[in-house]
């Protein structure tokens, strides 16, 4: 036990004066609540450089010139001789303010501007999630590529304005999977009644004019239904089941549409053949006509999954639109269709929309290369 606690202590000492693990540490600039509270609907989120350095250099005294509250700025510098310090000093800040007296600890320093009204200081970005405090964004012109693997994996922050889309691309897979669990079953097995058992007569015609007139509706007529009778009458919420369950509605009729016509294409001399050797009609449905039928139901499911995930407006009624990772069934969600025209119409970043749309292109391309595959693999497995 005392070999590793001799190990262990000197590296910590190395690793802190070693400038690569302290410029690991990100400087954010942290503020007390009151400099976040709302005017005329608008609160202060971020800075370009300029005004950090007037900020931070003195020359702004009060927030409202920030276009914030109308309340005096105190700036508070870390304390002397700490890491935080060589920190800000290194980033050119050398006059943040002047260091308050008493304790010189990370804890008391990010408790004094959380408890001053209109303070700001700097702080370290782990130190002050740590404290919960309030932080303001830096606002800058970013250079380089739009689409790289950062903004891939990082969450998003600020509505999208910084991060990436690491949490929509989850909530749109969760989306994807949810509504084929729950349409596939009920569309083929809807296919399979009409076209193997029901009696074709005026009904089965009736049933087949409402699925074509169901297809061509409009999708934000899905989305008040949803939003009437899922949100409101069965009390699920703004939530990702609220959502599938509506995206279920708009794609059931383009599967049904399908799979039964992918159902009427299959050789009767197969189910003769299939009745003939004994097999029972549940029998040869399962195991010879759905088989025989499958290339023709799962472009069915791609038509329906291409226009689910490409759905906006159904979902925003339905879904809600947090950017967080949904935590359940009830969670609100945003999924990548959703973000693209949130960013665009909200004017957070042209540049982040077209990437988020270039992922999602991809994701569709991805799903529809991968079920190619699959009705590749199962009509060589049929032969």
């Amino acid at each position: 036990m005392h070999d590793v606690q001799a190990i262990r202590l000197p590296f910590a000492r190395l690793a802190k004066s070693l400038p690569i693990f302290q410029k690991c540490r990100r400087l954010v600039l942290a503020v007390d609540e009151d400099v976040t509270a709302l005017v005329d609907n608008n609160s202060i989120e971020d800075l370009d450089d300029a005004a950090i350095a007037a900020l931070m250099g003195g020359s702004i005294a009060n927030w409202k010139d920030l276009g914030g509250p109308d309340l005096a700025v105190k700036l508070h510098a870390p304390p002397s001789g700490t890491a935080l310090a060589a920190a800000v000093k290194a980033a050119g800040y050398r006059d943040a303010g002047s260091p308050p007296a008493g304790g010189s600890g990370a804890a008391d320093y990010a408790s004094r501007i959380s408890s001053d009204s209109g303070a700001v200081g700097f702080l370290f970005a782990s130190e002050a999630q740590a404290a919960g405090i309030s932080t303001l964004t830096r606002k800058g012109v970013e250079s380089g590529w739009n689409l790289t693997l950062r903004y891939l994996v990082d969450a998003p922050r600020l509505s999208g304005k910084v991060g990436g889309i690491s949490t929509i691309i989850l909530n749109t897979l969760f989306m994807l999977i949810l509504t084929i669990v729950i349409a596939a079953p009920i569309g083929v097995a809807a296919a399979v009644y009409l076209v193997e058992y029901a009696r074709q007569g005026p009904l089965v015609r009736l049933l087949r004019l409402g699925t074509e007139t169901l297809a061509g509706i409009p999708s934000i007529i899905f989305g008040l239904f949803g939003f009437l009778f899922f949100v409101n009458i069965l009390h699920f919420g703004f939530g990702l089941l609220s959502g599938c369950l509506t995206l279920t509605l708009m794609i059931l009729p383009t599967i049904v549409r399908t799979s039964e016509e992918a159902l009427k294409s299959v050789s009767r001399a197969l189910r003769e053949g299939s009745l003939a050797l004994g097999a029972t009609k549940l029998q040869t449905i399962w195991r010879v006509t759905i088989p025989a039928a499958a290339p023709g139901i799962l472009t069915g499911l791609i038509l329906g999954v291409g226009r689910a995930v490409g759905e906006t407006a159904a979902l925003l009624f339905t879904m809600g639109s947090d950017y967080k990772l949904a935590k359940g069934l009830f969670s609100s969600a945003r999924v990548l269709s959703s973000h693209v025209y949130l960013v665009f119409a909200e004017g957070i970043s042209f540049d982040r929309a077209f990437s988020t749309a270039t992922v999602l292109i991809v994701i569709v391309l991805v799903f529809n290369f991968s079920a190619r595959r699959l009705v590749g693999r199962m009509g060589s497995g049929a032969r």
